[in-house]
Parts: C-alpha cells; structure tokens; sequence
C-alpha cells in the first residue's frame, strides 16, 4: 500500500426497500462510476441476497472517505444504511493496490 492510503469496506444496506431505492439508482451508479475514475473505488457489487452492496475502496483516512460517501444519493435519500471498516492489508495480489 502507498503511505498514507488505507483500504476500506463499505457496507451499505437498504434501509427502504430496493423499489423506493430505484429512483436514485442513476445517481448512486454514477456516483461509484465516478470514484472509479478517480480510482477510489477498486470493487463493488449487489450482496447475494440483494440486501446492499458492497464497495472496496482507498483513501488517506475515514474521514475523506466519510466525506466521499456523503455524497451518494442513496446516503442523501436515507435509502442505505452504510458501515465502513478500515482494512490494513499485510498482503494482497499483485496488482490489486
């Protein structure tokens, strides 16, 4: 890992159902679309059962990765619940960070 960057799990889990969470679906994608371009984001996908997702991700600390998930349109609608664990990986694949 580079100095300075920590890796993250965010759990997010509806709080609404999925249907009253489809409208702000656009935004939510486009939001971790944007965050893989900027290269935060390096995984994310539906839990099984669709319950949330899950997004992998890397920042210089919690609180600017706080401040990044503020502006998920499912955090602005009160439609997920999220929950960030910090990760300090000893090992990884190559490639992967």
């Amino acid at each position: 890992m580079p100095e300075k960057q920590n890796l993250f799990i965010i759990d997010l889990e509806y709080r609404t159902s999925r249907e009253d969470a489809l409208p702000f679906m656009e935004d939510h994608l486009a939001f971790v679309q944007k965050y893989f371009d900027a290269g935060t984001f390096l995984a994310s996908g539906p839990k099984v059962p669709l319950i949330g997702g899950v997004i992998i991700a890397k920042a210089e600390s919690r609180e600017a990765l706080e401040a990044i998930v503020r502006e998920d349109a499912f955090h602005i609608n009160e439609c997920c619940h999220y929950s960030i664990t910090e990760v300090s990986p000893s090992r990884s694949v190559e490639g992967l960070l």
